[in-house]
């Protein structure tokens, strides 16, 4: 439900969100900063800046991750933000904000505020500069609304031609369930999934095998749609699943940076933040790789490959790791227990692993392997 005020408590759910905007950003800005002549962040929903507790929204946090970040200096392109909020209300709150806290900023960096619904004639009309720009480019957005009206998969689609670009999408999925059977929202669930296949969850019984199917189906559509890459994570209140959210890219670097955002939120690696007393806050888990290497082992038994190929895939949506310290914990580990066997080795120290060695993946039994389709943190 929309809140009808024009500031609200922060969610304890919607901190999980927020932790891993953040920590995206700040692996984002860096990378994309440096090469691009014309950078684009948008934030379709806006609301009113900041939460009745004084908690930063996310235009704020979205700034800051610019104005605070170690490497700023070095982003020397244009960056343009671009801030929707349709509520009058919330609209004068977040410009009286931004005007208030964010009156000095760098001379290449701006931003704008709209106050009209966020949709596809709105997104192209703020997109015009990007698409008109020659040169290097990139763009993140995030669509964050209440309910699930306002984000068609046609729009999402459209917004996926575009090069460089990456999508940030909050799926209530508390909504969608609850008023999966009503006639009036069908209309609303065929413009979200861009199908009608959705109906077949109306008759799934258990919860969880409808929840796995519809979150299935839409990244499917996604990929369908445009992304090459999608990884998502879920956002509880306590035992009840409120937002799943969605990243769609069109590389495996923008999949590999938003699983380090994730695990930096959510260190268990079961990309499901609970809010509340259940709050995954604390970094004291250790990554258990061991899914990982039996997921590489099932996939990749007996053939050649190079540390690239592999850094690849592991970074890629395929599995639920990034590529952080995977030499030392995944490929130092398989070849010391025998499981990679160098090919023409000209290493100059053992147990590097430069871009361009190869190796064969060896496995000693491969019964022994779990199938990766079972594990939470291996296949989406």
């Amino acid at each position: 439900m929309a809140h009808k005020r024009n500031l609200w408590e922060l969610d304890s759910h919607t901190k999980g969100k927020h932790l891993v905007l953040k920590q995206y950003l700040d692996a984002w800005l860096p990378i994309v900063g440096t090469v691009s002549d014309n950078l684009v962040i948008i934030d379709g929903f806006s609301g009113p800046g900041e939460y009745k507790n004084g908690d930063d929204g996310s235009p704020q946090i979205m700034l800051k991750a610019f104005q605070e970040h170690y490497y700023k200096d070095l982003i020397l392109g244009k960056v343009t933000y671009h801030f929707v909020e349709k509520h009058a209300g919330r609209f004068e709150h977040l410009v009286k904000i931004l005007d208030t806290k964010y009156s000095n900023l760098p001379k290449n960096l701006t931003y704008e505020l709209h106050n009209k619904p966020f949709n596809e004639e709105l997104c192209t009309h703020l997109l015009k500069d990007y698409d008109n720009c020659v040169t290097k480019k990139s763009c993140f957005i995030m669509i964050d609304p209440f309910g699930v009206s306002d984000i068609p998969m046609r729009m999402i689609s459209r917004l996926m031609t575009r090069p460089k670009t990456e999508v940030f999408i909050s799926v209530m999925y508390e909504h969608l369930n609850r008023f999966k059977k009503q006639k009036e929202f069908e209309p609303h669930l065929t413009a979200l999934f861009g199908t009608d296949e959705w109906k077949k969850s109306i008759d799934i019984e258990e919860a969880h095998d409808r929840k796995r199917f519809l979150m299935r189906l839409y990244r499917e559509q996604l990929k369908l749609n445009g992304a090459s890459e999608v990884i998502h994570f879920d956002l509880y209140r306590g035992n009840k699943l409120i937002y799943t959210i969605f990243f769609a890219s069109t590389h495996w670097k923008g999949a590999d940076k938003m699983k380090s955002a994730i695990w930096k939120a959510i260190p268990d690696g079961s990309f499901k933040y609970i809010g509340g007393d259940g709050g995954l806050l604390a970094n004291g888990y250790k990554k258990n790789y061991d899914p990982l290497i039996e997921q590489i082992q099932k996939h990749f038994n007996k053939q050649v490959l190079t540390t690239a190929e592999i850094i690849e895939y592991i970074g890629s949506d395929k599995t639920g790791f990034p590529t952080d310290g995977v030499k030392k914990n995944v490929l130092r580990r398989m070849e010391e227990e025998g499981n990679i066997e160098p090919i023409n080795d000209k290493r100059a120290r053992k147990f590097s692993y430069p871009d361009d060695f190869s190796f064969r993946v060896l496995v000693r039994d491969s019964s022994d392997l779990v199938d990766p389709l079972t594990q939470n943190i291996s296949l989406f």
